[in-house]
């Protein structure tokens, strides 16, 4: 038997069945919006593709047939209703419910997949450029430190060639120490740049998994918005390389 869940919107009480998937009962979201439930419910009846269907469900009252439809068709369906044909006092609310219910739920049911909060593709891109530029910057120094170690292996060879003792050779054995120091601290510097970069892309290729997601649902349940996607998706794409 499904379970009845209940969570909160806008001062309104939002009913969901969890069961073998999510679903949206029908007649608590007309009455928080003020619609015709029976209106809605010979519209949702008579068109196979919002898979209504009735569930069963544990309520105070005992075990009832509860008219339903899955969480994923609630937008479809709230986009059937055209705002200009509603009372007035229902226009507001049912514009606030199409902005923002789905997400609402969605987000309630979908916690781990929603995108980074505050992270829009200009912040990716201002991050990713700043770490590439840092990148640059550490490989250019470990490759000055490079050449400045081969001189001094140069010297220092030379030296010992040429049997020098004393406080030139100790001083150039320092001065090939604190350069190798050098080297190796720039390397650890460079590596854990290189880490943060993995970790920015990470997040966008979630970002991305995440954009496609959304596309595919959009153009599974509205084919007709197929090439508007697409054109969304390859310019979502562009915008976070």
């Amino acid at each position: 038997m499904a379970n009845l869940q209940t969570l909160k919107f806008n001062r309104d009480t939002l009913e969901v069945i969890v069961g073998d998937g999510k679903y949206v009962v029908v007649k608590a979201f007309c009455q928080n919006i003020g619609l015709d439930y029976g209106k809605q419910h010979r519209k949702l009846k008579s068109d196979p593709t919002f898979e209504a269907k009735l569930l069963k469900v544990q309520t105070p009252g005992g075990v009832q047939d509860v008219f339903c439809i899955p969480l994923d068709k609630l937008n479809g369906w709230l986009f059937t209703i055209n705002p200009n044909k509603t009372k007035p006092e229902v226009r507001e609310k049912l514009i606030l419910y199409k902005k923002e219910c789905f997400r609402v739920l969605y987000e309630h049911f979908n916690k781990s997949t929603t995108p980074p909060a505050g992270c829009p593709a200009e912040r990716f891109d201002s991050r990713i450029n700043g770490y590439k530029s840092q990148i640059a910057q550490k490989n250019k120094k470990i490759e000055d430190l490079r050449w400045e170690l081969v001189a001094a292996q140069t010297r220092l060879e030379e030296l010992e060639s040429r049997k020098i003792a004393g406080g030139d050779w100790i001083m150039m054995e320092y001065n090939l120490l604190d350069l190798a120091g050098a080297l190796s601290r720039h390397k650890e510097e460079l590596e854990a740049y290189g880490r943060q970069l993995e970790q920015i892309a990470k997040a966008h290729r979630e970002r991305m998994q995440f954009v496609d997601h959304l596309l595919k649902n959009l153009i599974k349940h509205h084919p007709k918005t197929k090439n508007v996607a697409e054109y969304a998706s390859k310019h979502a794409k562009k915008r976070l390389r």
